[in-house]
């Protein structure tokens, strides 16, 4: 016979199955009202990462990215978002243009700030959807943000999990990502973006766009 407490379990089970399939909330920014809303992605990802059995209460989202469809439409995007925040960045890497902004006031999902919005554009001759693509994740503690070590340290406590290790040897912010569906991801690095961009600033380790970029290409 099914005991009470067994019963209770399996309502809690169904409950959080239900919890899981359900927006949890809409994330009430102008960002979310231009580009659509951000919580929708941010709701399937936290969802896979609770399937999976990873810890939220150690991860800090610094930054989401938004892919382009198109060169104009990139444009558009880095304009609209020019009166959201500021530009910490627009630098060549991968072959094209990636923004960076730091907005004036955070996007606020179930207690997370997230501060800042990537915007690559797209690289010449391939097909992108619009929309929201990836949330990144700071896994370490402050003081911690140097090289990879910490962030392989705390990968090791989730071997189970089919990580994407492709990125982990670049040479500036290194990361580890996981697919959770066609369209979004998630990526998981020691060091916040902003401090990476500052500290590529720093030290003249980025490519600017090219002058007239953007006229060659229309």
């Amino acid at each position: 016979a099914t005991s009470a407490r067994d019963q209770e379990d399996e309502a809690y089970g169904q409950r959080r199955r239900r919890e899981r399939r359900q927006p949890i909330m809409k994330v009430q920014h102008a960002i979310s009202e231009a580009l659509g809303d951000v919580g929708a992605m941010l709701d399937e990802v936290v969802g896979k990462l609770k399937e999976l059995g990873i810890d939220l209460e150690e991860l800090a989202p610094d930054h989401v990215c938004y892919r382009c469809s198109s060169t104009v439409e990139y444009q558009d995007v880095c304009a609209m978002l020019s009166q959201q925040g500021v530009l910490l960045i627009e630098s060549m890497i991968g072959g094209r243009p990636i923004s960076t902004f730091q907005l004036h006031g955070a996007l606020e999902y179930d207690g997370w700030r997230i501060g800042c919005i990537e915007v690559p554009c797209p690289k010449e001759g391939r097909a992108y959807k619009s929309g929201w693509e990836h949330v990144e994740f700071v896994v370490c503690k402050e003081g911690e943000h140097k090289g990879n070590e910490q962030l392989l340290l705390w990968k090791e406590k989730y071997p189970h999990v089919p990580w994407d290790l492709r990125a982990l040897g670049k040479e500036v912010n290194p990361d580890i990502s996981l697919q959770v569906s066609e369209q979004h991801s998630c990526k998981f690095h020691q060091c916040p973006l902003d401090r990476v961009i500052e500290k590529e600033k720093e030290q003249k380790l980025f490519v600017p766009v090219p002058p007239g970029y953007f006229s060659q290409l229309s």
